[in-house]
């Protein structure tokens, strides 16, 4: 088992920023919800709790966890990164009338509602409270990331498709800066998911080295956003690693701008062998071969790099490996 250590990628260049926080290695069970379907992920109901990183991975937070649904001895699985916050979220839940466990303050909510079996999470960004000022380039930007590692399941031991499910849907997403200083090129709101893509042979040259692949489904900038291939740079604590992300309408058959549920079901399998292959043309991950890569990490939520206000609950959400049957 690879044991991974703090990584803390940003990149900026004319389009999209990125930033994760990998946490230490730990094995995610797995619950097995057909004979041939394994969830790569850990406490899918938020069982456990979930350790709140802070807002740089120099001042960690000691000792500081949500837990939604009463609190739990066991390790929590689930981790968010509030990188390039002003206003750390408690560890209080907020009162609320509704049937909503609810952790916020005034830049932003994080909120858990169970139903039956179903999950669903809210997390919002209110970046007019983060912002003095219009945002530079070079500068910091907040982020709100639930995040997980698991131990890496094979890519190739009969694996037919791996698939990204959830149900999403944007609350609100309003621009609170003057129209005319927005910089397509800088400001925008973002709502993705990112797994990693890492070599996990220790007998390989290429031992620890990774790519992100990500999936849009929200840019404040784009009705239809763009795929995005780049290295992850602009930053000195920038990754400098490969950044594949595919285009939204490859991933929701709608719009998340129509205020209303989108579905996701898509086997990233295809797209990860793709974007290794891509990422091998352009002079990364050199060293490694696909046989060794698994995918190790997984984060969804925003990143705000402008003064816009805005909110998405997903629920149900899984990564599911789907093999051959012996």
């Amino acid at each position: 088992m690879v044991d991974f250590t703090k990584i803390m990628p940003m990149a900026f260049t004319l389009g999209l920023l990125f930033f994760y926080h990998v946490g230490e290695s730990q094995t995610a069970a797995r619950s097995v919800s057909q004979p041939d379907t394994v969830s790569l992920l850990a406490d899918r109901k938020f069982e456990n709790g979930i350790k709140m990183e802070g807002a740089n991975t120099s001042e960690p937070r000691q000792g500081n966890f949500l837990f939604p649904f009463g609190k739990s001895e066991s390790q929590p699985k689930w981790s968010i990164a509030e990188w390039g916050t002003k206003h750390l979220v408690s560890n209080v839940a907020v009162p609320t009338q509704e049937e909503e466990i609810v952790f916020a303050n005034k830049a932003k909510t994080i909120g858990f509602r169970k139903s039956k079996n179903e999950i669903s999470v809210r997390l919002e960004v209110l970046a007019e409270h983060e912002y003095e000022a219009v945002r530079k380039n070079g500068e910091y930007w907040p982020h709100l990331l639930l995040a997980q590692t698991f131990g890496a399941p094979s890519l190739t031991d009969n694996l037919e498709m791996l698939k990204v499910k959830m149900d999403l849907r944007l609350l609100f997403s309003e621009l609170k800066m003057p129209e005319s200083l927005f910089d397509k090129g800088l400001h925008s709101a973002q709502f993705q998911f990112f797994v990693t893509l890492q070599d996990v042979n220790p007998n390989s040259s290429g031992y620890d080295d990774f790519l992100w692949f990500g999936l849009p489904f929200y840019d404040y900038r784009y009705v239809d956003i763009p795929p995005y291939m780049a290295e992850d740079i602009g930053k000195s604590d920038a990754s400098a690693k490969f950044i594949y992300m595919l285009g939204s309408n490859q991933v929701l058959k709608g719009s998340l701008r129509s205020g209303q549920w989108q579905p996701v079901d898509i086997d990233i399998l295809p797209s990860l062998k793709a974007a290794f292959k891509e990422a091998q043309a352009r002079g990364f991950l050199k060293n490694s071969k696909w046989r060794d890569m698994k995918i190790t990490t997984m984060n969804i939520g925003w990143e705000s790099t402008a003064t816009i206000n805005s909110g998405v609950v997903f629920r149900n959400l899984d990564i599911q490996e789907i093999r051959k049957m012996k």
